[in-house]
């Protein structure tokens, strides 16, 4: 089974990502154990490629962020003729950390940072978008601290992503709204 948490629509494809689980070991507790997309060039999404478990393309992307479990598709943008997912999971630390990835054509995916957003703490991004010749992710880590990142070139890996809000001290989470 899958829980789709989000899509978006660009360069004629529609992509949707969240997480698989086995209702049998989850104890319906749907904690996510797997990342899933699913990939259409058709306008009606029928028949959409499937990417999940070990063919998932960001699994062990760089050594540093290697997320081992509670792994899921947080989010999905498209813009500036590219697709961007937030893609979560616990550390070997335990600690929920985001990759952030890109790609021109929902498939093939490279990841749009080097290393951890912030290397001691949580960091769960839970929405991005872009505007204005940037990108903007919105989270929380520790506390509940929210988290502001942006970036106005994704393919920059050494140098793309800049914190621009950690409010540690006084913040309450980023969430998205749930839709109605």
């Amino acid at each position: 089974m899958a829980n789709i948490l989000d899509s978006a629509y660009g360069k004629n494809v529609w992509i949707a990502g969240g997480y698989k689980f086995d209702p049998q070991t989850s104890n319906m507790t749907y904690v996510p154990q797997n990342p899933i997309l699913f990939i259409s060039t058709d306008a009606s999404f029928s028949n959409p490629t499937k990417i999940e478990d070990a063919s998932f393309p960001l699994t062990g992307q760089h050594a540093s962020d290697t997320l081992l479990n509670e792994n899921y598709v947080s989010a999905i943008s498209s813009g500036k003729d590219k697709f961007v997912i937030l893609y979560v999971g616990k550390d070997t630390s335990n600690l929920s950390q985001t990759q952030i990835a890109y790609s021109s054509d929902g498939t093939n995916w490279l990841p749009s940072q080097s290393e951890k957003l912030h290397a001691t703490q949580s960091t769960n991004l839970v929405d991005i978008k872009y505007g204005a010749n940037h990108w903007v992710a919105i989270g929380h880590g520790n506390n509940s601290a929210a988290r502001l990142y942006r970036s106005n070139n994704i393919t920059n890996i050494n140098s793309s992503w800049t914190q621009i809000e950690d409010s540690s001290a006084n913040g309450a989470p980023a969430t998205r709204p749930n839709a109605s």
